[in-house]
């Protein structure tokens, strides 16, 4: 029997510091509270038999055809010469996926990848568990934490405004504006709460917790705060200097749509897309921003500009270098990877950049130009990136739809779990 965590049945009382933290967002935000509470940790679990694929069922890659329907995602390939899907992962068969929705995902310490979403997939198209999985680097997945799907212990459902600690654990929003920490054992910890629509939580390399939220005139990521060791919470960079701004010129709007943590240099990489009215244009950038508030900006473009359409996601690469998911203004690859030289403030496409049709090896059936594609980074087709990470070993992955696809080094894109 597979044991596996439930989340907790409630969130927490004392925050991660021993400390309970109440924020009211029009007028103590970025303020330490004076209430504190005893320190306490619970968690709930049950027995279930989590859904798991820790055995091997298969060897070598394989060639597939989308096909979604109800308990599948592929076919056999239509025609030999054509290369839809390269399916590598030896836990793994075609003709039984594991994952249902794919939500989100990051890079654990050990090079795994943590994959929120549903698994267990049946032939009906009815999943088991949710929660966040483990795929080992070798391919194998297991439940890190996870509930039975049909069992509601908790408001706290996964998404993909989340990262992971120094230490291996969860740093999530929640719908209720809190900001939580989800062990392996099923612990929630309550860090923060009273926020206005935080987006995805950092931890910096000496334990202190970034946070983009929103303000009284601004739905989300106008405000970044700064989460201290000891509870205690200020306001780093204030809406003024934001997206939200209507008088700051849109080149000097800072974003924080997504961050993320650069050890190397000890600085937050953020990043987003907005738009302004007059003129009417979709703006985007991406910004350094050291601890003390202090912002400088490595990227701009407007919309069409280098060719972009807005920025999905940011993650760096084992040499600290800033890769970048963007829409392009291209009919035959809706979207692309790339990676940014901060010297010139370019963009560098690595895959999704060209649909190079009736090739000697490489065709793609029409009507389906828009569907993901791998193969050879040059041909290769993205469709829609809901998130991007990288491991130690210089891998990009990337969640494309119903496939957490990947970047290899030897250039050669393919599909790594389903």
């Amino acid at each position: 029997m597979n044991l596996s965590v439930i989340f907790g049945s409630f969130l927490l009382i004392g925050s991660t510091y021993g400390q309970l933290i109440h924020l009211d967002t029009k007028s103590t935000q970025g303020k330490t509270s004076s209430n504190s509470s005893q320190k306490k940790s619970l968690s709930f679990q049950v027995e279930y038999d989590a859904p798991s694929s820790t055995s091997k069922v298969s060897q070598g890659a394989q060639v597939l055809w989308l096909a979604l329907g109800y308990g599948k995602k592929f076919k056999a390939p239509e025609d030999s010469k054509l290369k839809q899907v390269i399916a590598i992962n030896p836990y793994l068969s075609p003709e039984k996926p594991f994952f249902g929705e794919m939500i989100g995902m990051q890079t654990m310490p050990d090079g795994s990848i943590l994959l929120a979403g549903t698994g267990g997939l049946d032939p009906e198209g009815g999943t088991k568990g949710v929660g966040w999985w483990k795929i080992t680097p070798e391919g194998s997945i297991s439940s890190w934490v996870s509930r039975p799907l049909h069992i509601r212990v908790s408001e706290i459902y996964p998404n993909n405004e989340f990262s992971i600690t120094k230490e291996g654990s969860i740093l999530m929003s929640s719908k209720e504006g809190s900001v939580i920490k989800i062990k392996e054992d099923g612990e929630i910890q309550n860090i923060a709460s009273g926020f206005k629509n935080p987006g995805k939580p950092i931890q910096d390399s000496k334990g202190n917790i970034w946070v983009a939220v929103g303000d009284t005139d601004c739905e989300s990521a106008c405000k970044l705060l700064k989460i201290s060791t000891n509870g205690t919470i200020n306001t780093v960079i204030d809406s003024d200097k934001t997206w939200s701004n209507k008088i700051l010129p849109a080149t000097e709007k800072i974003t924080l749509g997504i961050l993320t943590w650069d050890p190397t240099k000890e600085e937050i990489v953020s990043g987003g897309s907005f738009i302004t009215a007059k003129p009417h244009s979709l703006h985007s950038s991406i910004w350094r921003i050291s601890t003390d508030g202090h912002a400088r900006k490595v990227f701009y473009s407007t919309k069409g500009g280098q060719g972009t359409d807005g920025i999905q996601d940011l993650s760096l690469d084992n040499e600290g270098r800033i890769i970048v998911g963007v829409r392009i203004m291209n009919s035959r690859a809706r979207q692309q990877l790339t990676r940014l030289d901060e010297r010139s403030g370019k963009l560098t496409a690595l895959t999704g950049s060209t649909f190079q049709k009736n090739t000697a090896v490489y065709d793609h059936r029409p009507g389906h130009e828009e569907a993901p594609y791998d193969g050879p980074a040059s041909n290769a087709n993205i469709r829609k990136i809901k998130n991007l990470c990288t491991t130690p070993d210089g891998t990009i992955y990337f969640l494309d739809e119903h496939q957490l696809r990947r970047l290899d080094k030897d250039g050669i894109v393919r599909t790594w779990a389903y």
